[in-house]
């Protein structure tokens, strides 16, 4: 094993957190997160005496971990390209896109209209 770092849990549940983001729309990278989860321990953890998360303990960063970042690194960069939006289109990003020619040789109906008088 190589030189070990140490994590603390909030490292850790900031990982976990943007990944649990990323995985609405990146394909199989919610599994992984799992795997967070189990190192770093849950409300209900029935190995935990005190039933909560200990944020200030240290973690070893262990080989294991270090596997896990990597594979979901690997996840991410082949399933971004592939991915979903994380969040739907808004009406005016939409037009924008629409106004810069993004949408060549694609069908796209858009309707414009003048409030004036």
């Amino acid at each position: 094993m190589g030189a070990a770092r140490l994590r603390h849990g909030p490292g850790l549940a900031k990982i976990r957190g943007k990944a649990i983001h990323l995985s609405r729309g990146v394909n199989h990278l919610r599994v992984l997160v799992a795997e967070i989860s189990l190192k770093l321990g849950t409300e209900s953890d029935p190995d935990d005496e005190e039933q909560g998360i200990d944020w200030d303990r240290e973690m070893t960063t262990t080989d294991e971990m270090a596997d896990l970042g990597r594979e979901m690194w690997c996840v991410l960069e082949k399933g971004a390209p592939e991915g979903t939006e994380l969040w739907p289109l808004h009406p005016s990003t939409l037009y924008a896109r629409f106004q810069s020619g993004r949408f060549q040789g694609e069908r796209l109906f858009v309707l414009t209209w003048d409030a004036g008088p």
